[in-house]
C-alpha cells in the first residue's frame, strides 16, 4: 500500500487523496518519484505549485518502506556498515521492484501513462520504469541520478550516505544530522536556507521516521546493475537535470545518462549540489513543461 497525493487546480493546499484521476480535466498527469527515504512531501510544495501552474496534475507519493506507505518489517535488516562495505547480498528488494510499484500505483490511480520525474534514487526508479513499462511513460526527467555504471556518478562524500546519526530515533539528533547532510551536499553556488530545510526535515521526521527503510533504499540503489544498454534502446522524450557540484552522485552520472538515451536534453546547473535549490525551481519547471510540449 502506497500513500499518494494528487495536486492540481483549483486548490493546491487541499489535496485529493485516494481518488482515481482517470478522465479528470485537470491537466496532464505528472508523477514525482522521490529519492532515498522517499517521502513524497520532499517535493517542496512551492515547486509542485509551479508545476500545477504549468498545467500539470501532480502526483507525489511515498516509496515502499517509507513515509506513510507500507513498511516491509519482514525484510532483511541492513546497517550502514553493510552498505559502506558493499556487503549487499541480502538486499531485500531492487530498483526494478520499486519501478513495478510505480507502475502498479499508476494503475490504481487509473492513469494509463504519465510524465515521470524522479530525483536521485527516484531517477533510477524512473529509468527502470521507462525500461520495464515504456507504455506508462510519456516523458522522463531524471534529476541528480545516474545509469548504474559504477565508473560514473560516484559519491565524493560517501559519509553522506551512511551517517549513523540519520538512523537515530532521537528527534533532535536525527534532524540535526539530516540538516548537516543537506548543507554539505548543497553545492557552492546557492545560499543554504537552513530555516527552510530544517522545517522540511522536521516535518518529514514527525510524519514518519523509519530508518530501516532508508537503509534498504540505499542498498537497492547501490546494488542496482548498469542500465546503460537498456537506456540506449529507450524511445521516450527525456530531460536530465544535474548540478555540477553534486557530491552524492557526481555530475558524470547525469552526463552518462544523457549520452545513453537517444536525443535526451540536459540541463546541467553550475554550482548546484544534489538537491534542487529554490532558485532553479522555475527553470526546471519550465524545462519539464517544454519537454512535455514537444
Amino acid at each position: 500500500m502506497h500513500w499518494y497525493e494528487l495536486l492540481g487546480e483549483p486548490v493546491l493546499n487541499e489535496p485529493i487523496l485516494n481518488e482515481p484521476i482517470l478522465n479528470e480535466p485537470m491537466g496532464s498527469p505528472l508523477f514525482l518519484i522521490p529519492g532515498v527515504n522517499g517521502q513524497g512531501i520532499e517535493w517542496d510544495d512551492p515547486f509542485c505549485a509551479l508545476l500545477v501552474e504549468r498545467g500539470f496534475r501532480v502526483i507525489r507519493y511515498d516509496l515502499r518502506d517509507s513515509g506513510l506507505s507500507e513498511y516491509l518489517e519482514h525484510a532483511s535488516a541492513l546497517d550502514a556498515v553493510d552498505i559502506a562495505s558493499g556487503h549487499l547480498s541480502n538486499v531485500p528488494y531492487t530498483v526494478d521492484d520499486m519501478a513495478d510499484d510505480a507502475a502498479d500505483l499508476l494503475t490504481e490511480l487509473g492513469v494509463d501513462a504519465a510524465h515521470v520525474v524522479g530525483q536521485s534514487l527516484g531517477g533510477m526508479i524512473a529509468q527502470s520504469l521507462a525500461i520495464r513499462h515504456p507504455e506508462r511513460v510519456l516523458t522522463m526527467t531524471s534529476v541528480s541520478s545516474t545509469t548504474g555504471d559504477p565508473s560514473v556518478g560516484k559519491a565524493r562524500e560517501a559519509r553522506l550516505l551512511t551517517d549513523k546519526r540519520r538512523t537515530s530515533i532521537d528527534r533532535q539528533v536525527a534532524i540535526e544530522a539530516h540538516v548537516a547532510t543537506r548543507r554539505v551536499q548543497y553545492g557552492n553556488r546557492f545560499d543554504f536556507d537552513e530555516v527552510r530545510v530544517r522545517a522540511l526535515v522536521g516535518r518529514m521526521y514527525d510524519r514518519a521516521h523509519y530508518p530501516a527503510g532508508r537503509l534498504r533504499h540505499l542498498a537497492a540503489a547501490i546494488a542496482a546493475p548498469d542500465r546503460t544498454e537498456q537506456l540506449q534502446a529507450l524511445d521516450v522524450p527525456t530531460l536530465i537535470v544535474h548540478g555540477t557540484d553534486d557530491p552524492v552522485i557526481d555530475v558524470s552520472g547525469g552526463n552518462a545518462t544523457a549520452n545513453a538515451i537517444p536525443n535526451a536534453a540536459a540541463l546541467i546547473i553550475r554550482g548546484m549540489g544534489h538537491n534542487m535549490a529554490p532558485e532553479v525551481w522555475a527553470d526546471v519547471a519550465d524545462a519539464i513543461s517544454n519537454l512535455t510540449a514537444n
